[in-house]
């Protein structure tokens, strides 16, 4: 069974897989003022990955441009990125992984989830795209959560 079919059956974003808990979405609590640091450690060259990144009630910052969501492709986006958080209250970041395959943006299908391994001050999140057996170093990255 997909990691896609398990979080179906599950009912629930969270599975575990192989004594590993997964999930489809990581969601962090931040506030208004907050920096979110994305740093790319490692990167599936075969097709192109993507840091999605949504939140709840406010907007996202980077470079000067404001959105309520997020795409830090591999192939175009710095390796170094500093989110600004603009909220007026406590919120959720969603973030998750996506990748592009035959030219298609795609995401929560097939073998895709993410391991998020809590490090001081924010995650490692190991993603595996949808593509073939589950491979979390697909894409690799580490989220920081600095507080202002």
């Amino acid at each position: 069974m997909s990691l896609a079919e398990q979080f179906a059956v599950s009912g629930s974003d969270i599975v575990t897989w192989q004594g590993r808990t997964v999930r489809a979405v990581l969601r962090m609590q931040v506030d208004g003022g907050d920096l979110l640091r994305v740093s790319r450690l490692t990167v599936n060259r075969e097709r192109p990955q993507a840091l999605k990144l949504a939140i709840d009630g406010g907007e996202l910052e980077v470079s000067g441009t404001r959105a309520e969501s997020i795409a830090l492709w591999s192939t175009t986006a710095p390796r170094d990125v500093t989110i600004d958080i603009h909220a007026d209250a406590p919120t959720t970041v969603d973030i998750w992984n996506g990748w592009s395959y035959g030219g298609v943006d795609q995401a929560w299908v097939g073998n895709a989830g993410l391991v998020a391994q809590p490090v001081d001050g924010g995650y490692t999140v190991q993603c595996s795209d949808g593509v073939g057996a589950v491979d979390f170093t697909d894409l690799v990255v580490r989220v920081d959560h600095v507080k202002r």
